[in-house]
């Protein structure tokens, strides 16, 4: 299998598996905003924003450690797996205790403790261990399908389950309850196609190479936990502050563009086997590949940026309801941040391919300083526009200075060069949804996703070689809806 067969098969499952999951996670956004209502809402928003506080303490950054590790040494999965899942599990027995100490202490009346501690069991202990460890087993041997495969699984049945609570009248704790059986669906799931198509881990009490995995993640932990603090810090600030009802409001926005970022992410993040090659091989080699993986990182964002901003209050209006169209301004101002956000990511992973993972935590620390500083001079006047000049004030900086450190350490790509031509197809197709946008969001979109197109192919975006391999892989694309068992790399890379 070659290096762009590889990249398209995991691309496309990748694409399946969170295209499935954004739209029934993007569908219960829409059923729960609607049925709890902006208050409802804020609480439900928060308490996700409050867990997820305590997520880095356990993720660590360990599952890019650990594709990077069974992408050199696949002999030793085994012994890599079984480390990391202990290793998750100590950390656990710790981390829970403390979560709920923090609960007790911070004392929010308007919030239960049962469904904080739902969420905590939920995402800490069934999402964090056997679920992001097995997906990062699937990605290390290229196999995605089996992570679109646990996802469609794990969403039918949390929309089954959520959904029933719904119609019984439940309350935020008997969601986050149905949430916690869906979690422990998804983790049993993973688990048992990494031990039934892969590996058997063998839990290994190894504080050796434990100390290896936190010297070598430590700083892609420490730059994750900045980067969500940095998602949940608007949350928190608004609850604070301000109302329930406003962080309601932010509330949707926010959970638009985090459930696209899920999306985006994992595609994204399907590149680093190959940027960690392409790195071992030579420098020159990631500079050419890295470009054109810009290039289409750019073409997906700003798509879905241009219409997000010009069709904001349509959608919120039509979607969530009218009691939302606050959130239209928000949604509008924050979602050139998909585009930047996007970036910012591909320069981490180029940073990780080369061992370079410290200078992460520079940039994340960096601007999560500039959004804590901003949202705390703005939003407890400002409100939810305060939070959104935030939000995209320390993206535009998370880009310059992840921009920056790669093109000093690694290379630059030849950025402004190569973005010339997806950036005049894009903004010719915001011409047009312009003209078209007083129409209803559906009609609208379909015709901006056709023109977008037609620019994309009239300014060449894709280059003549680019077109020649996607014409040579053509009868791949066939075989690849399969399941090979092909390694990527003994082969030879389409010229």
């Amino acid at each position: 299998m070659t290096r762009l067969d590889s990249i398209l098969r995991n691309t496309l499952f990748s694409f399946i598996g969170r295209g499935i999951d954004v739209i029934v996670t993007f569908a219960l956004a829409v059923v729960l905003a609607r049925y709890l209502g902006p208050e409802g809402m804020g609480e439900y928003t928060y308490i996700i924003a409050f867990v997820a506080i305590f997520v880095p303490f356990i993720d660590l950054g360990l599952d890019h450690i650990l594709i990077r590790e069974i992408a050199r040494h696949r002999d030793s999965a085994r012994k890599y797996v079984g480390a990391a899942l202990l290793l998750k599990m100590l950390i656990i027995l710790v981390l829970l205790p403390a979560g709920m100490i923090a609960t007790w202490i911070v004392g929010d009346a308007s919030v239960s403790n049962w469904a904080v501690f739902l969420c905590f069991a939920g995402t800490l202990i069934l999402r964090e261990i056997p679920t992001v460890v097995g997906y990062a087993v699937f990605l290390s041997y290229e196999r995605m399908e089996y992570r679109a495969l646990v996802t469609l699984l794990f969403q039918i049945v949390k929309l089954v389950l959520t959904i029933g609570v719904i119609l019984m009248g439940g309350s935020i704790v008997a969601i986050f309850g149905a949430a916690l059986l869906a979690e422990a669906f998804q983790g049993a799931a993973a688990l048992y196609l990494v031990v039934r198509k892969f590996i058997k881990p063998r839990l290994v009490f190894d504080p050796k190479l434990w100390k290896h995995y936190v010297k070598e993640s430590l700083p892609i932990g420490i730059a994750f936990a900045f980067n969500n603090l940095y998602f949940q810090v608007d949350i928190l600030i608004l609850k604070h502050f301000r109302t329930a009802e406003e962080t309601g409001w932010f509330g949707v926005p926010f959970r638009v563009v985090t459930t696209l970022f899920s999306v985006l992410i994992p595609v994204i993040w399907v590149l680093l086997p190959h940027l960690t090659r392409a790195a071992r091989n030579s420098i020159e080699q990631l500079h050419e590949e890295g470009q054109g993986y810009l290039k289409a990182i750019f073409v997906m964002t700003a798509g879905i940026t241009i219409y997000l901003g010009m069709e904001s209050q349509d959608l919120v209006v039509n979607l969530f309801g009218s009691e939302y169209l606050p959130s239209a301004a928000v949604m509008a101002f924050i979602s050139p941040v998909i585009v930047f956000h996007a970036f910012s990511y591909f320069f981490d992973l180029t940073l990780t391919a080369v061992g370079k993972q410290k200078l992460i935590m520079i940039g994340a620390g960096s601007v999560f300083l500039v959004k804590l500083i901003v949202d705390l001079i703005l939003v407890p006047r400002y409100g939810i526009m305060g939070a959104a000049i935030g939000t995209l004030a320390a993206d535009v900086a998370c880009f310059a200075i992840m921009f920056y450190l790669t093109k000093k350490h690694v290379t630059s790509f030849g950025f402004l060069r190569i973005m010339i031509k997806p950036f005049m197809a894009a903004l010719c197709a915001g011409v047009v949804l312009w003209f078209v946008r007083v129409w209803p969001f559906y009609i609208s979109f379909l015709i901006f996703c056709g023109s977008y197109i037609i620019f994309i192919w009239l300014f060449r975006v894709i280059s003549p070689s680019q077109m020649t391999a996607i014409r040579e892989m053509r009868w791949g694309m066939l075989k690849e809806s399969g399941i090979s068992r092909e390694d990527s790399e003994g082969s030879e890379d389409i010229e």
